[in-house]
């Protein structure tokens, strides 16, 4: 999980790779990611994939 940073005319996001897809950020287990997903403004990373890791 990777915390992007508020920017003038952009909220803050919170976006989830598949492990390895980004240095450092915080794993979690597929719990933890649902839940994660369901906050708002969070997404999966498009450029590894990572909704295709989930169930």
């Amino acid at each position: 999980m990777q915390q992007l940073p508020h920017r003038p005319g952009h909220p803050g996001a919170t976006l989830i790779h598949v492990i390895g897809c980004q240095p450092g950020g915080t794993p979690l287990d597929l719990d933890q990611t649902l839940g994660a997903l369901k906050q708002p403004r969070a997404v999966t990373c498009r450029e590894c994939n990572a909704a295709s890791s989930l169930p």
